[in-house]
């Protein structure tokens, strides 16, 4: 449900024609005006529904509205790509910049990307290999020695 659509929201609504309904009456109404008021605007309800219900149908043909829908479905086939492909960064060894929890940031190069790890948490500092570069999707694990391009850094850690 909408945040106050419910009791408060039905409430509102209700007060809101209760007070159209009492603005259109005097100080001693009688019975046949409050008749013709309720009819004023439920006859108005009537014609603005019917008046939106026609603008939404024609909107989507309208030549003066084409820019605010979308017509043209943005699909991978017509040549949409939410993030170029990265195959370049596969087997490539970086530095995790944070916490790798499964996902965080690693520098590779002085590039910062953001990435997930294959499963173990890997943490801040250590080094990484991409595994996948799939569009915005980049998957690393921790780097071992016998990873390719891996360089020993002092005491055993790798570049």
């Amino acid at each position: 449900m909408i945040p106050g659509f419910g009791v408060a929201g039905l409430a509102g609504g209700v007060t809101v024609m209760t007070a159209l309904m009492l603005s259109m009456l005097g100080s001693y109404p009688t019975v046949s005006e409050v008749i013709s008021a309720l009819g004023i605007i439920a006859v108005s309800i009537l014609v603005v529904g019917a008046l939106a219900y026609a603008v939404l149908r024609h909107l989507p043909f309208s030549r003066a509205m084409s820019g605010v829908l979308l017509d043209r479905a943005t699909t991978q086939e017509a040549g949409y790509l939410s993030a170029p492909d990265r195959p370049d960064l596969e087997g490539r060894i970086g530095e995790a910049v944070t916490d790798l929890r499964p996902s965080g940031t690693v520098s590779i190069d002085g590039e910062r990307l953001d990435v997930v790890t294959e499963g173990p948490w890997v943490e801040k500092g250590e080094a990484v290999v991409v595994l996948r570069a799939e569009s915005y999707r980049h998957v690393v694990r921790k780097a071992e020695p016998d990873d390719e391009g891996a360089e020993p850094l002092h005491d055993g850690e790798l570049a």
